[in-house]
């Protein structure tokens, strides 16, 4: 490979840093993948090294800022089966802008209000009603219809679980970060993909989120952990993991031992989506998933008994992220 700088040739080492890219007038710590000359330095962008470094940075602002991702924003357009040019005309959107949303450019301010304004069943239901041109008379009613179903299962199960699971500050105990209920739900897939025992997974997300927290001062999903018998936990884990199983992505399979106790092994029904992480919530995610490989329940439930947060935290009562900083991984 050749320098632009030195003009000398050379064999590119791959190095990782971390890099501040300015989104909006805010800077934007991200890791970063080049390559790198040997012999004066210079450092290059390539594109089969990683993510997008700018890429990258949109995706922890838009986190920061509780903003609309990519692949969210195709979803919900795909799941009433819009066009592009469909939702152009309902919004005022170029189509061309909106493709690039979908592509991964960083929304306006005003764009991300309205979509999430689309969002909302009862808005949408107003706008698809009183648009004119947009869909045939059979499209509408088909949209019509869809919305109506979506705003009956607001008030679901599943809904009601959420919202207690949810609402809840943003604060010490959350790792600063609101709760993710995308973020939680591939966590769990990502973690039970081979199948894992329920008090095992416990811990994997515990591991998960306060070393994330030790080194980038928040947390990945957004999850408390309390003081349990075998070890932190999820708070109210008996109500998110039932929560998961309705939806279809994980199953819980009850395992008999000869000696006549039993267990519950959590396995998933489908693949994580890791798109939903940025880079170093995935490293921090197989970082933790690499180290306790090799323990079973009983071992990792010992191992995170020793955790100076567990020891100096009430039985029942939440463990401060503070304590991450004495994590012993």
């Amino acid at each position: 490979m050749r320098c632009a700088i030195c003009d000398g040739e050379f064999a590119p080492d791959t190095v990782r840093a971390q890099e501040e890219i300015i989104v909006r007038n805010e800077p934007i710590i991200i890791e970063a993948e080049y390559y790198v000359c040997s012999k004066c330095g210079e450092r290059y962008i390539m594109p089969n090294l990683g993510r997008d470094p700018l890429k990258a940075a949109y995706e922890k602002y838009r986190e920061k800022h509780e903003m609309l991702r990519p692949d969210q924003i195709k979803t919900w357009r795909k799941k009433y089966h819009f066009t592009q040019e469909q939702i152009s005309k309902l919004f005022g959107i170029a189509s061309a802008t909106l493709s690039r949303y979908e592509n991964g450019k960083l929304q306006d301010e005003a764009h991300e209000k309205m979509l999430r304004l689309a969002m909302d069943p009862a808005c949408l239901q107003r706008l698809v009603t009183d648009s004119i041109g947009v869909f045939d008379d059979k499209q509408k009613k088909r949209v019509l219809e869809a919305i109506k179903t979506e705003a009956k299962e607001e008030f679901s199960l599943e809904r009601w679980i959420t919202v207690n699971l949810s609402s809840y500050d943003v604060d010490e105990y959350s790792g600063f970060v609101k709760w993710n209920k995308e973020k939680i739900t591939n966590a769990v897939t990502y973690f039970c993909k081979h199948g894992v025992f329920k008090t095992k997974l416990n811990k994997l997300l515990f591991y998960a989120d306060f070393k994330h927290f030790k080194e980038y001062t928040i947390s990945i999903t957004g999850l408390r952990y309390a003081h349990v018998p075998f070890g932190p936990a999820p708070d109210n884990f008996d109500l998110l993991y039932p929560m998961l199983v309705r939806q279809g992505d994980i199953r819980i399979e009850e395992i008999i031992y000869l000696s006549g106790s039993s267990g519950d092994n959590m396995v998933s029904e489908r693949e994580p989506n890791l798109n939903v992480f940025n880079d170093s919530e995935i490293r921090i995610l197989s970082t933790v998933q690499e180290y306790f490989n090799q323990y079973n329940a009983t071992e990792i439930s010992t191992f995170s008994h020793e955790e100076k947060g567990y020891q100096e935290t009430l039985q029942g009562k939440l463990i401060s992220y503070k304590y991450a900083s004495q994590l012993k991984i």
